[in-house]
């Protein structure tokens, strides 16, 4: 239904006086849906209304708790999330709705403070996002803190120094989770590649050397390239080699990692969760 800019009547304003305070987003658009999102919360800040943190409720402590589980996600957020001092928003593709719900229900993040976005990008519409956005200061600066995880993660990597090696691995795979492609080609080789800002490049080389000491050998090295067309410099890791994607995709399953498996599995329907690595 098309959102109208009709004028706020005496019954919608009681409502919404009565529900601003308490109510998710989720349920305040619900009671409102011919009304933008904007136009909702300039009303309700004339009216010096406050917007309730249902939405942002949840537990988030349990990423410091040194499990696989949870540095898996810490890779993930760290590639894929925005944080604040006191917030992590995550904004995913509505294709990857269960990869979100999983995250929402590790961290007991309500179903309902989600929302979906759209938005232009270099004036064309791009596919709608889902959007969670996890509200626990404590807990939130103290990732800060530990990880030296900035506002803007693109320039300024974070600190991975006390991660031992197995949490190394688990937060590398969340991190190809979030940031990073796998692609089977029809040649049969299997890619696996991250692409991220220079200022990554240290990141990217302690992945590389993380690899060996798990017996995992290949000969891919991280490197940084310039881009002929637009002349921005990148850095890469990026391997083709199927024994490394199946040693990769054991270690997730052993160790109970949630793995998309749209990027694992999709494409690769003759081996299942179960399987050993093909070497």
């Amino acid at each position: 239904m098309p959102q109208t800019r009709t004028p706020w009547g005496l019954d919608d304003t009681k409502k919404l006086v009565m529900l601003y305070p308490v109510g998710t987003k989720g349920e305040i658009t619900a009671a409102f849906p011919n009304r933008a999102w904007n136009t909702i919360k300039g009303k309700a800040r004339r009216l010096n209304l406050k917007l309730s943190r249902a939405c942002y409720k949840c537990d988030l402590s349990i990423l410091l708790d040194k499990s696989d589980v949870s540095f898996y996600w810490l890779g993930f957020l760290c590639a894929d999330a925005n944080f604040t001092e006191h917030t992590v928003g995550l904004e995913i593709s509505e294709k990857d709705v269960v990869h979100l719900n999983t995250f929402c229900n590790y961290i007991n993040y309500p179903e309902t403070g989600l929302f979906r976005r759209s938005r232009k990008i270099f004036g064309k519409q791009q596919n709608a996002t889902l959007c969670a956005y996890a509200n626990h200061k404590e807990v939130v600066q103290k990732l800060r803190n530990t990880y030296s995880i900035s506002n803007n993660k693109t320039k300024n990597p974070i600190d991975i120094s006390s991660m031992l090696d197995l949490e190394l691995m688990c937060f590398f795979i969340g991190f190809i989770d979030g940031d990073g492609s796998i692609c089977f080609r029809k040649n049969g080789s299997i890619v696996v590649s991250i692409e991220i800002d220079k200022s990554w490049f240290s990141i990217l080389k302690s992945f590389e050397l993380l690899l060996p000491r798990l017996n995992i050998i290949t000969s891919v090295r991280a490197l940084l390239y310039t881009r002929s067309d637009t002349r921005q410099t990148f850095a890469r890791w990026q391997t083709s080699s199927r024994p490394v994607f199946y040693q990769f995709r054991q270690f997730a399953v052993e160790h109970h990692l949630p793995i998309m498996h749209r990027k694992w599995f999709s494409r690769d329907s003759s081996c299942t969760i179960f399987s050993k690595p093909v070497i």
